[in-house]
Formats: structure tokens, C-alpha cells, sequence
């Protein structure tokens, strides 16, 4: 015969919580993942579909357009080092 060691946390926490919980924790993961996706691509179209001109413009070379959408997903701010 086994016994378990019971803790409060883990009389207070059934198994179908946990797994609530835990489905609860992916799907808002999920959901982020696929906001930021969305942010990405959206920054990708926009600045790509600007001319050279209107990019050159804004200080934005062509070739930036790819790091300036993955600073955009991530919440990075391209000036915050200064």
C-alpha cells in the first residue's frame, strides 16, 4: 500500500482544475502567438507597399522592413537604447 503526500495546495486544487487551468494557460497562449502573427504580417504589408520614396521618407530603408516588423511584434522599440 502507497500513501500519498498531501499538501494544501493539493487538497485545494482538484484534478479537473488543473487541467482547466492548464488548457486555460494554452489557449491564451495560443491567442497571443497568433496576435503577434497578425501584427507582423500587417507591418510587412504596409511597409512594403509604400514606395521607396515614402520610405525613404519615414528613415526606413527597404531592407529594414522584416527587423522593423519582428520589433513591432515583440514590443521592441527601435530607439530604446537611446
Amino acid at each position: 500500500m502507497t500513501h500519498s503526500t498531501f499538501t494544501p495546495s493539493t487538497l485545494l486544487t482538484a484534478p479537473g482544475d488543473r487541467i482547466r487551468h492548464a488548457v486555460s494557460t494554452l489557449t491564451r497562449r495560443i491567442a497571443a502567438t497568433h496576435h503577434r502573427r497578425i501584427k507582423y504580417r500587417q507591418c510587412i504589408r504596409e511597409l512594403s507597399a509604400c514606395s521607396d520614396r515614402d520610405l525613404n521618407d519615414l528613415g526606413i530603408a527597404r531592407s529594414d522592413i522584416t527587423r522593423l516588423a519582428r520589433e513591432a511584434r515583440d514590443g521592441v522599440s527601435a530607439r530604446s537604447g537611446e
